[in-house]
């Protein structure tokens, strides 16, 4: 088969993939290719950043996949030979607004009646990415205005959609936490930032309902998932699998109605090499500058508890979910020689973490150094009382060393095969009694609330609850990473502490900031959301008394 070489040049920008590898049955046709590819900077705009007004001219990746979709046909009957293609590339690299493109010209330039488009989400937030761009194209393009109708972008319960009255075609946004795609024939369904989605089911479902059609296409888009089982990782194996068929019909991935184009940088690639960048972004240069770029990877690398997402989503590297939140060598770094006696008579705040019954219960001091009215420095002491039954068969079970740590006095045994809130009880009013305690924070859900009750109550401590979410731990968790990371979070080295702080995984809120999980259930981090949460009461009081505003990075 003969294509002309512009094509096969445009064919290699496809990472790893040759089209013509398993094209037996099918044909190239130029002519539809360019028709494809010339809609966009005819017909639309960008209508989004720095090129809005400007016509949509195709970067050349982008060429070569829209003529690869619509170039390719069956020799005999000349339907469209790829009913399935996965778009897998790094964000900020335009995907929303190409995957609209595509839509538009399926709804307007094919000349059919009555086709059934939808773009699918994860959520009613995420459905609006490729809608707008649809509204943005169509309201530059006094042609497109005057044959389609657009519904739903003045917002209110109206579904998003468009429609073609004249070829009774339509287009929707669907999303998977609404049950709209029963009834539904889709022509074409772009399944929007497939890493979000929960489950399979719409996905799965949109696929199968396009089965009556001859050549319909559903168009997956999505930056990289976690390394969990999920339907994005599911269809990422299955492209990976064709592009590296290499058109042997007995060998798995044998599929010439997929196109996989997957744009990924690898683990092992130096993050700091523009060649990794470009793997997975083939728009770095162009929309998306290297300087930018650039400052991101330092950011990123500064700051641990960013970089498991930049990786993920801004090099497409599918990564493991529970990545290591505290960076052992700056804990390392931070352990000094001081004592409990050193600090004895001196103002600290503190941080109970109570265990259920038969587990580990932490009590954490912190002692800060103000600078203004933000904590510049502080040193930390940490207590621990474990069931002496339960730990022993912990210790067989989870190769944890609690009898060992026992003898060497960092944990405190109690009797029988649950915890002994009496003896913690008589242990922690002897600690508090030798320092000047401010007051302690206790999870304001906290398992032993009578312990807690009592101490308050009875012993006539300052015990403040203290929520466990986003908005009470987000501060005082960055702020301990800012002084873990300056060399100011003493501690005196102490191993069960050491061990529960490798154990603590990073978790980012909804506004982008860091919360505290752990990897496996058997590995503890008590110890930590103690000191947390001492610290927590400790910004929240400067040396006059005034609010603490926390120093955040």
């Amino acid at each position: 088969m003969s294509v002309d070489p512009k094509w096969v040049k445009l064919f290699g920008l496809i990472p790893g993939y040759d089209p013509r590898a398993q094209s037996r049955g099918y044909t190239f046709d130029a002519t539809s290719a360019r028709r494809a590819v010339d809609f966009f900077p005819t017909a639309l705009c960008h209508c989004k950043g720095p090129m809005e007004g400007t016509p949509f001219e195709l970067v050349p990746w982008q060429q070569s996949l829209v003529g690869c979709l619509f170039g390719w046909v069956h020799e005999g009957t000349g339907h469209r030979r790829y009913n399935e293609c996965l778009l897998y590339i790094a964000s900020k690299n335009g995907k929303s607004s190409l995957a609209a493109g595509i839509l538009l010209y399926l709804l307007v330039a094919l000349e059919k009646k009555g086709l059934e488009l939808y773009s699918a989400a994860s959520s009613r937030e995420q459905g609006a990415f490729i809608y707008s761009h649809v509204v943005g194209f169509i309201k530059q393009n006094p042609a497109l205005s005057s044959r389609l109708k657009i519904y739903g972008d003045k917002g209110g319960a109206v579904q998003k959609a468009v429609t073609y009255d004249e070829c009774r075609s339509s287009y929707r946004v669907l999303t998977a936490d609404a049950n709209t795609a029963d009834g539904s024939f889709p022509y074409c369904s772009m399944i929007d930032e497939l890493h979000r989605h929960k489950t399979p089911d719409l996905a799965d479902l949109l696929h199968r309902k396009a089965s009556g059609h001859y050549d319909p296409l559903t168009m997956y888009v999505t930056t990289a998932d976690y390394n969990r089982e999920s339907i994005c990782n599911t269809v990422l194996a299955r492209a990976k699998a064709v592009r590296d068929n290499g058109g042997d019909e007995s060998k798995p991935g044998f599929n010439p109605r997929f196109l996989p184009v997957i744009f990924e940088s690898h683990k092992d690639d130096d993050i700091h090499d523009p060649a990794t960048w470009r793997k997975s972004n083939p728009n770095l240069g162009t929309i998306i500058p290297e300087d930018w770029f650039r400052q991101e990877v330092k950011t990123a690398c500064e700051t641990p508890t960013t970089l498991n997402s930049f990786l993920r989503l801004n090099l497409n590297i599918v990564t493991d979910a529970d990545e290591a939140m505290i960076p052992m060598d700056q804990w390392d770094r931070c352990i000094d020689e001081f004592t409990a006696d050193d600090l004895l008579g001196q103002r600290c705040w503190g941080g109970i973490d109570l265990a259920k019954i038969w587990d580990l219960t932490a009590l954490a001091l912190v002692f800060p150094e103000h600078d203004g009215a933000s904590i510049s420095s502080c040193r930390v002491l940490w207590w621990f009382w474990v069931p002496e039954l339960n730990a022993r068969d912990r210790e067989e079970k989870d190769r944890v060393p609690y009898a060992t740590w026992a003898r060497q006095g960092f944990i405190e045994m109690t009797p029988g095969n649950e915890i002994d809130y009496a003896f913690v009880r008589n242990r922690v009013n002897e600690i508090f009694r030798q320092y000047q305690l401010a007051d302690c924070g206790v999870d304001r859900l906290f398992q032993g609330a009578q312990l807690a009750q009592e101490l308050r109550d009875e012993d006539g401590w300052d015990m403040v609850p203290f929520g466990q979410g986003y908005l009470s731990m987000t501060a005082p968790v960055t702020h301990m990473l800012y002084l873990l990371k300056c060399g100011r979070f003493h501690h005196n080295g102490n191993p069960v502490a050491r061990w529960m702080a490798g154990n603590v995984t990073a978790e980012i809120s909804h506004t982008g900031h860091p919360q505290m999980t752990k990897k496996r259930s058997k590995e503890k981090i008590d110890g930590i959301v103690a000191a947390v949460m001492a610290l927590g009461r400790a910004m929240n009081r400067s040396p006059e008394g005034s609010l603490e505003v926390s120093v955040l990075y």
